[in-house]
């Protein structure tokens, strides 16, 4: 069978069907193999308590969710108060929470678009929430 990439409604849709049905029909019905719907069985909790949009295709925390939350309350605060933000604003804002979460100054720190750089070229995206602006 071809690869393809199932997306967070339809492995909730899986779990369901599968609560009523057994795996070989619901394998066939949606065109994926037996060990493909076992492996969504067994990530069923995760799926459900994931922050991911329905549309995501993988389910993806945060390597560091400390500078996650920090940016988010700040990003919360600031709409709250109807101040415009950019990317080049998050940024700034970013680096400093970078700096307090290692409790040092890395010179090899920098803040791209949409990702903060850390340690020799890796990467981890600042992942987008649903921002409340009544927090």
């Amino acid at each position: 069978m071809k690869r393809k990439s199932i997306d967070v409604i339809t492995k909730k849709a899986i779990i369901e069907k599968c609560k009523n049905s057994k795996v070989t029909q619901v394998a066939n019905e949606y065109g994926i193999a037996r060990s493909t719907i076992y492996s969504i069985l067994s990530n069923g909790e995760k799926i459900y308590n994931s922050e991911a949009s329905d549309s995501s295709k993988r389910i993806k925390s945060a390597k560091y969710p400390i500078i996650e939350n920090m940016l988010n309350v700040f990003i919360s605060k600031a709409l709250s108060l109807n101040i415009p933000i950019s990317g080049v604003i998050i940024k700034e804002k970013g680096m400093p929470c970078c700096i307090l979460v290692t409790l040092k100054i890395l010179p090899f720190v920098r803040a791209t678009d949409g990702l903060m750089d850390l340690k020799n070229d890796q990467t981890y995206p600042i992942h987008h929430y649903a921002v409340n602006p009544h927090v």
